[in-house]
Parts: C-alpha cells; structure tokens; sequence
C-alpha cells in the first residue's frame, strides 16, 4: 500500500478528529514507538500507524512550520538519492491532538499516517543496528587497546583496515558479528550492502547529515525471494558532519559537555560508532570509507574512551548488569541516592530483568539474599512499568519467586518458559519508546537544559 490511498488516511484521521478539529489519540492503541516517536494504531485501520514527533508536541506553530519545511527538504533528497521505493515515505502535518481522556488542553504537533510496510514482516531480516561501545565503559576499559586501534582504522587517516580490525571490529558491536558472516556467504546481501553504503555517502556529500542508525530498525534489511533488499524508515534527526565535529573537539577540552544537551549526547556517544560501522561495513564489501572527513586522532580518542565517566550512576548501574556483574550492580545500587527527579522505574526494570534473564538461562545465584535483593527491586512499590514491559517484568518477577522457593526447599532450580511471552530486552543505553530526548539526556547523562530550535 501506498499513501497515494487518500481515501483510507482520510478514513483514518476522520475516524479520530473530534468536532472540532482535534485528533484524539486517547481512541487509538499506542504502541512501543521508537527514540523520537509516539506511534499508534487503530483497530479499525491496521494497515496504518500514526506517528506523532514527540518533541514537537506543544510548540509555537511558526516554529514547528519552519521545522516543518526544513524536515521536508531534507527528506525530500533523501528520497531522490535512495530512490522511494528505498524508504518508508512519510507526509507530515501539524495537527492539533488531544493526548489523553482527561482534561488537558490540545496540543499541537507534528504527526505523519504511513503505513505499516510489510518489509518488517519478512522471515529473513535484521537491522543495521549500531550499538554505542562509548557508553559501555566496561568494554571500552576491557578492549582499551582494541579501541584505540579500530578508531585509528576507521575513524583515522589509515588507507585500508588491517585484518586484525575487521577480525575484532564486532567485539566492540556484537550486532555485526552476524552481519559480517552473512556478508562472506550471501553475494545478494553484499549487493544490497554497497548499495546502501554509496547511496549514504552520497547522501552525506549532498547535504552533511548523517543518518540515524542507532535507533531501532531504522535501517532494515530483508529478503523477498532470496534477494536481500533494505529500506529506512525515520532516519533523519539532527546530526550532521559538522556538529560531530564541533562537539568531539569541545569534549576534548569539556568532557561534562557530552551531557549538557541532546545534540551534544548523540554527537558524542552515538556518532562515532555509526560511522564505524559504516566503514567497517565498507571495508567488508570492497569500498572506500562512507564517512573520511571525520577523524579521531589520539587525543580524541583517548578522551571518548573515558566518556563513560560522565554517564550518571544509574546508567553504570545497568552498565554491569549487562555484564552479569550483578554483586556490584547491587552494591552500587544500595549506594544509588536517587536525584529527584526520576523514580528509577527504569533502572530497576533493567537490574531485575537482566538478573531473571541470567538465572533463566542457568546462571547461579550468589545467594538467597541476592536473589531477593532483586526480586524486591521489581515489586518496588514506585514502580511504574509501562505497558509494553508488564509482561516481561512480570514474568522476572514469577521466575525469581519459583528460584527462591527451589532454594528454601533445597533443589537447584530448572527454569522451563511458564508462558507465551518473551523477554524482550531494549537497550538501556538507547532511548526507551515513551521518553522524550531530554528525560534521556537526564537518564544517562547529567540533567541538562535545553533550547531546541525546531
């Protein structure tokens, strides 16, 4: 389906539009949306979402129409470089919602209806999902000498990566460490592979932005009868060649500058590790570098390897729980004093699912006591899951009381699935889908102000 169907988005959005004029999204499903977006889908329409641009809501509309023009030139070459059957074609508009059934005041907005494309159907898929290692202080201290060297490779003024860098390059981005391998056996993968990567470069030469490749299947490949194809959905943000630049420089002299604003956030933590992907990926393939204009030199290098250290302390937290350090994940905890300005829901989502995941899958427990240090986190009275985590908090918390009941009666305890669900793990260094950029600033950097331009 296409969004020349005008008669089923007009259907949709007239289904939803209050008398006057306001889109009520208190009618829809919302779904789990992505680092930017609040989707929602109605039962009545399935066939498409409505996506509202969550850090636009309640702008100045002359802000939002300038944003507005901006996104849509913007878009508008993405389009032409990648071809539109390449991407998930999106038409904005500003609308007036209203959020909730309770009494608040409509507010204003950017939203989009696409429709939900069938590519994120497909049997054989994966994302180009890059994963920060500049957030993951214990790799980064683990491979210091790993790191040093792949940015000296791919972020550096070298020719050609050394098979010592292609070898270990996804041991800082697990992720690849599949992708690559079907790279060695799949032409067809290879194909799609330096497609994407030249139209990104050329992309990149035409406008400097580079394109989000964090978020979650931003970037999707897929096969349609045994040949690979790919498409992206909501790619553009706000991060350009020019500000990677200008931030990395300052964090050199201002480390705490990494957290003092979004932009700075995802200049800092996201941008290098995109654009190593995207070399390593080139260098896979047979290509030059997509990226060549962005170099770490030593001292950069050196100072995003401890950027780690600016993180705050929830952050590092859930940092060695993914480890399966969780004595010091617990200790660092009990130390934690919260900064009022979050109830931690997050965190202890994280500790206590991550904690249930290792037991499920045969970890051992130090102890009773630890067991049930865990188990309270998750029925911690201030928690407050959202919807799309119930499921698999509640899960956590009905395994742990099963481990603790086989220590009491003194068996070691064999896990089998009790349920239909499926933990899904997000990660907890990437945006969750219902926080807006400057909770997520808050959550893992310092608590900033911040004056965005739309």
């Amino acid at each position: 389906m296409s969004l020349c169907a005008d008669v089923t988005v007009e259907s949709f959005l007239r289904d939803i539009t209050e008398p006057d004029g306001t889109l009520n999204l208190a009618i829809l499903k919302k779904l789990g949306g992505g680092g930017t977006h609040d989707i929602y889908k109605s039962e009545k329409h399935p066939e498409l979402l409505l996506k509202v641009m969550r850090d636009t809501i309640g702008h100045d509309r002359a802000e939002l129409s300038e944003h507005l023009q901006t996104l849509g030139e913007q878009c508008a070459v993405l389009y032409e470089t990648f071809g539109s059957s390449r991407c998930i074609v999106e038409e904005r508009s500003i609308q007036s919602l209203k959020l909730s059934d309770a009494n608040d005041s409509p507010k204003i907005a950017i939203v989009s209806v696409v429709p939900f494309d069938p590519c994120f159907e497909s049997k054989e898929k994966f994302g180009f999902n890059v994963k920060s290692a500049e957030l993951d202080g214990i790799l980064i201290e683990s491979k210091r000498y790993l790191y040093g060297k792949i940015n000296r490779s791919l972020l550096g003024n070298a020719e050609d990566p050394s098979p010592y860098v292609m070898r270990n390059y996804p041991l800082l981005n697990k992720t690849f460490e599949s992708i690559f391998k079907l790279l060695d056996t799949d032409e067809s993968l290879v194909v799609a592979m330096r497609e994407f990567l030249t139209k990104y470069k050329s992309f990149y030469q035409k406008t400097g932005i580079l394109l989000d490749t964090i978020g979650f299947d931003n970037v999707l490949f897929y096969k349609v009868e045994d040949v690979w194809q790919f498409k992206l959905g909501s790619v553009i943000k706000h991060d350009t060649g020019a500000l990677t630049k200008k931030m990395l420089d300052e964090m050199t002299q201002n480390p705490a500058a990494a957290t003092q604003s979004f932009k700075a956030f995802t200049s800092i933590y996201f941008m290098p590790a995109c654009i190593r992907a995207l070399n390593a990926c080139a260098a896979k393939v047979g290509m030059e570098k997509i990226v060549d204009d962005i170099i770490l030199d030593e001292k950069i290098s050196n100072a995003l390897a401890k950027i780690h250290l600016q993180l705050e302390k929830s952050s590092q937290i859930i940092n060695y729980a993914e480890h399966g350090k969780f004595v010091k994940a617990l200790e660092l905890y009990r130390h934690l004093v919260p900064d009022g300005k979050s109830d931690e829901t997050e965190l202890r989502d994280f500790m206590g699912t991550l904690y249930w995941d290792y037991i499920k899958k045969g970890g051992e427990a130090s102890s009773r006591e630890e067991v049930d240090a865990y188990l309270k986190i998750l029925r911690d009275e201030r928690n407050t899951f959202p919807e799309f985590r119930q499921a698999m908090v509640k899960e956590a918390i009905e395994g742990l009381e099963y481990k603790i009941l086989s220590i009491d009666r003194g068996k070691s305890a064999t896990f089998h699935k009790r349920s239909s669900s499926q933990i899904q793990f997000f990660d907890p260094r990437t945006k969750r889908p219902d926080e807006s950029d400057k909770q997520f600033v808050s959550r893992l950097g310092r608590q900033v102000t911040q004056n965005k331009k739309y």
